[in-house]
């Protein structure tokens, strides 16, 4: 008797646990019933609910029907290779595509996109990522134009203007890297100490396009295009805010006043060049003796030390 009543007793528990699993299924199966239901509300609710795999989707088939299919000569010639005019450096910021805003077509432009749309100086290390695209497109590639190209409301030199950079930082990458430009930065709070901060980082915008375009000049292979007059450099400015571009070429002069002076301040830079003086470019460091060298109202800007640069046959 003891034995069959342990048996029924195990056959009590068994059939508890069968039941327990059962309810389980059940109540998991609801739940799914109603989430699937909650979803399919939600999408009848908002029929352009955004679905960012189908948007690739969506996006290529856009693509291969309107553009790919209807050029087949276009497309079977850059099958063959590519040979753009351009070489641009522009920012990522998603609502600044140059090929969109230029209406670049494919292998028109050989694009280089980062944060503010920054050249840094000539740097085998440091920055070789980038030079190794400048150099690319120089030399293999044959560009006729490299652009630079700022935009309105840039997060990059929002940041250039407003980090302390004194010391600390809170950032792992974006400190270091828009500090390219900081010369624009200086310039700037210079000329317009009262200015309303977002004024400032207008002018900067603009500013740090010049700065790139002076680190440019570091590349040799760049000044031997600009010598040899198979490349030129052109800055630029989209404001999207007002449905604007601003277009500015290159333009250098030495007035012969001057020509000894700059001469004289590239003789006492050299110490600092090439001997791992931080963030010191040539020309930066050729301006800084031009600042103890020569008054204020006659300092010519980084461009304008072009010819000096390419006199000398600068490598840094």
């Amino acid at each position: 008797m003891k034995r069959s009543r342990k048996r029924k007793h195990e056959l009590i528990n068994g059939s508890g646990k069968k039941n327990e699993k059962e309810e389980l299924k059940t109540t998991a199966a609801a739940k799914v019933e109603q989430i699937t239901a909650e979803l399919q509300t939600a999408s009848s609710a908002d029929p352009k609910a955004f679905d960012p795999v189908e948007k690739i989707k969506t996006g290529f088939i856009h693509f291969k029907k309107e553009k790919y299919d209807k050029n087949p000569a276009l497309y079977s010639e850059l099958s063959k290779g590519q040979s753009p005019k351009y070489m641009v450096f522009a920012c990522s910021d998603s609502r600044v595509c140059p090929s969109h805003v230029l209406d670049f077509q494919p292998g028109e432009a050989f694009v280089v996109r980062n944060v503010a749309n920054m050249v840094p100086p000539f740097d085998k290390t440091k920055y070789s990522g980038v030079g190794a695209a400048v150099e690319y497109a120089v030399l293999h590639l044959k560009v006729e134009y490299i652009v630079v190209i700022g935009h309105s409301a840039c997060g990059g030199i929002k940041g250039l203007m407003s980090f302390p950079y004194d010391g600390t930082t809170s950032t792992d990458f974006i400190e270091d890297w828009v500090k390219v430009c900081y010369p624009a930065r200086t310039k700037i709070l210079a000329a317009h100490a009262n200015s309303p901060f977002p004024d400032l980082c207008t002018e900067c915008e603009k500013e740090a396009v010049n700065v790139s375009l002076g680190h440019l000049l570091t590349y040799p292979f760049v000044r031997d295009g600009l010598v040899n007059k198979t490349l030129g450099l052109k800055g630029g400015y989209y404001d999207f805010v007002k449905g604007s571009f601003e277009l500015w070429g290159l333009e250098y002069s030495l007035s012969p006043s001057l020509s000894a002076l700059f001469t004289a301040a590239f003789s006492f830079s050299l110490p600092l060049l090439g001997k791992g003086c931080g963030h010191h470019t040539s020309l930066e460091a050729i301006g800084t003796c031009l600042k103890v060298m020569i008054p204020a109202e006659m300092r010519p800007s980084s461009l304008d030390l072009l010819p000096v640069i390419m006199e000398f046959g600068l490598y840094v």
